[in-house]
């Protein structure tokens, strides 16, 4: 007993000699240099979840409770929000020492203001800094990723994205909104909501955004959406800029060997082609092969195909954006389908690292208004999102762009629901549509460190750089293009 009390006697006048002290803790009462954004929806200080990611700051003063101020700060120290939490005597009951209930630090504004938790949240972004004052006494702690998960902390990631609107025709109005303008300032704000939702995982978004016109016509489909071995030989015929180019296959060809002897009947001709040969879908007897034609750098147009077999047959795919993309089933997912490829491998900048977020005026079917193409697959894109103008509009009932970022920097074609179990406040859940804050917008830890595994600096094929490692990196991947 008498050691105790010296040991407070001597924490007293060190508080005395010091002046007041603040610090940042977590639930347990462990200080700590870093915070991370929460992840899990709002709820009373009394019934809020065990696994709730909360920060306290503790203050040891002389005296009644003090004030203390919560200052958030983002990007050049522009303040975002201020708190002022209720103190109350810390819970080990130490003279002298108070902590503030549990503080949400969150990154959306309708997390902010629901008010189960008002009064205890404060605004925060990735890479800023929440700071606690009290007079000229100061303790911040800076906003990075999960600062515990199976793969220790996380700091800050940012993935590239190139957002391609597509024009409904060439030189036509824009998949979404009436102007390009408008278009652009749409998507951009979905890129924007995107990272709101991923600043629980530490990970941002950059992105180049921009409009284009539908891909020309100048790619042919061996076996199109079915690939099946020729019953009977015969010939294929393929008119390319007006001119007809012919070439022969045998009985029992399959797709890939009739697209290589066309590939060198076009060559003939003077023109380039590129081959692809697509994985096997569901449906097929054999893998698809795509061609992709030009002449002298410039895509050619390719405006009649023939084939004298049913069995091995030949299309030339266009998206016909005035019926809406036809679009990939269970079965045909890692391929896609015909048009998909055509419209993915014109528009792809062939960087493996940078994630084309393609914008679409719609779907063929009804209900359907994202889908992503995973590395994993080894399919048509290593890392491809297309997207219709109802999924842009859909915004916080649905968070599509998220969504399916989820799903390309994962790796999984899967949803948090798909065993049976509804989770409508994932932001993986398949069919929520929620624009509360109980909607489909939360991410676990495990899934944080799964996207750093999967598409990390380490990972096969890395789309998440991680920034603050070096001033000479974080110099090559700017915040903006």
């Amino acid at each position: 007993m008498r050691r105790v009390v010296l040991a407070a006697l001597t924490l007293a006048t060190s508080a005395r000699s010091a002046g007041p002290q603040l610090e940042w803790i977590t639930d347990d009462g462990a200080p700590v240099t870093r915070v991370d954004v929460v992840r899990t929806p709002p709820a009373e200080e009394a019934s809020r979840p065990a696994d709730e990611n909360s920060y306290r700051v503790r203050a040891r003063v002389e005296g009644p409770a003090p004030v203390v101020r919560l200052r958030s700060t983002g990007e050049r120290r522009a303040e975002l929000g201020t708190l002022l939490p209720t103190m109350t005597p810390c819970r080990g009951g130490v003279a002298g020492c108070y902590e503030s209930a549990p503080i949400r630090l969150v990154a959306d504004a309708a997390d902010l203001a629901h008010p189960a938790s008002r009064g205890r949240s404060i605004e925060v972004s990735l890479g800023g800094e929440i700071e606690a004052t009290l007079g000229d006494t100061r303790a911040s702690a800076r906003v990075l990723g999960p600062r515990v998960s199976p793969i220790g902390p996380l700091g800050l990631h940012v993935a590239r994205l190139r957002a391609l609107i597509v024009r409904q025709s060439p030189g036509g109005a824009p998949a979404l909104g009436a102007t390009v303008d408008s278009a652009v300032k749409q998507v951009r704000r979905q890129v924007a909501r995107a990272t709101t939702v991923w600043a629980s995982c530490g990970i941002s978004f950059v992105a180049e955004i921009s409009a284009v016109d539908p891909p020309p016509a100048d790619v042919v489909a061996l076996g199109c959406e079915i690939g099946a071995r020729a019953a009977r030989a015969g010939s294929l015929a393929v008119v390319v800029d007006g001119a007809r180019v012919t070439s022969a296959f045998a009985a029992g060809d399959d797709p890939r060997a009739a697209a290589r002897k066309l590939s060198s009947a076009l060559a003939a001709a003077g023109l380039t082609v590129e081959l692809f040969d697509n994985r096997r879908s569901g449906q097929s007897g054999e893998p698809t092969v795509d061609l992709r034609v030009r002449r002298a750098g410039r895509a050619a147009v390719i405006s009649r195909v023939e084939s004298t077999d049913d069995a091995l047959s030949i299309c030339a795919p266009t998206p016909d954006f005035a019926r809406g993309l036809p679009h990939f089933t269970d079965a045909d997912a890692v391929p896609g389908t015909m048009s998909e490829r055509a419209l993915l491998r014109a528009l792809d900048d062939g960087d493996p690292s940078t994630i084309e977020v393609v914008i679409v005026p719609s779907f063929a079917t009804a209900g359907r208004i994202g889908e992503s193409f995973i590395p994993s697959d080894d399919g048509t894109a290593t890392r491809a999102i297309l997207e219709d103008r109802a999924g842009v509009r859909a915004d916080a009932v649905s968070f599509a762009l998220a969504h399916e970022l989820g799903h390309v920097l994962l790796d999984v074609p899967g949803h948090a629901d798909d065993h049976g179990v509804d989770a409508p406040t994932r932001l993986m859940d398949s069919d929520a549509a929620d624009p509360s804050v109980f909607g489909p917008r939360r991410l676990t830890v495990d899934e944080c460190a799964r996207a750093v595994r999967a598409s990390g600096p380490g990972s096969r094929s890395p789309a998440l750089r991680e920034v603050g490692r070096s001033a000479a990196a974080d110099a090559r991947w700017p915040r903006k293009f």
